[in-house]
């Protein structure tokens, strides 16, 4: 092989590796679902509204379901979930991410719990490494684990999704295409 060529499957194989942010799933690729009884509509997890300035009493953008109760995200089409952000309410009720559970799964296979990563009272989150194939995000607020607590109704304000930045396409053969790119650009690995 010549020095060009195997310089140039070095730069490709670089460029394949090169991480990218991941990309976060629009709003309208989302339908919210939940159990439970609603205080504050489960729809305000997905409105695109983060409250974090003042009070989630008066911002109209937080769901509030009674306990126990569990709120779903469908996604509009398979993708791979690199992140999974839980924002709460900033202004008190603190223990409202007590007793919850974040589970993903695929249409076809039982919802899986995943381990979130708590970076503040406010801000739970999960990365997902490697990212994993998901349609349903749900998270479940279990009953309150402290009897002396008076707050009955667990909070949630936004929940963000992350895919990875490179999509693969539903069913395509990743292997497949790498050789038929690298066989492209370089002329020699096809007569191999």
């Amino acid at each position: 092989m010549s020095k060009q060529g195997m310089l140039t499957l070095l730069i490709i194989g670089y460029l394949l590796e090169v991480r990218t942010d991941p990309i976060q799933i629009r709003n309208s690729q989302i339908a919210v679902t939940s159990d439970g009884d609603q205080f504050w509509p489960a729809a305000w997890v997905n409105d695109g509204i983060e409250n974090n300035n003042g009070s989630a009493d008066n911002c109209g953008c937080c769901a509030a379901l009674k306990r126990p109760s569990w709120l779903q995200l469908t996604l509009d089409k398979t993708y791979l979930v690199e992140k999974i952000l839980v924002l709460g309410r900033t202004d008190k009720n603190f223990e409202q991410f007590d007793n919850i559970t974040l589970s993903l799964g695929r249409q076809d296979q039982s919802l899986r719990n995943e381990a979130l990563i708590w970076t503040n009272l406010s801000f739970p989150m999960t990365i997902l490494s490697p990212p994993r194939e998901v349609d349903f995000v749900r998270v479940s607020g279990g009953k309150a684990p402290n009897k002396m607590t008076k707050v009955e109704h667990w909070t949630i304000c936004e929940i963000m999704i992350y895919r990875q930045a490179v999509q693969q396409e539903e069913g395509s053969d990743m292997a497949g295409k790498c050789s038929e790119v690298r066989n492209r650009l370089i002329p020699e690995f096809a007569r191999v």
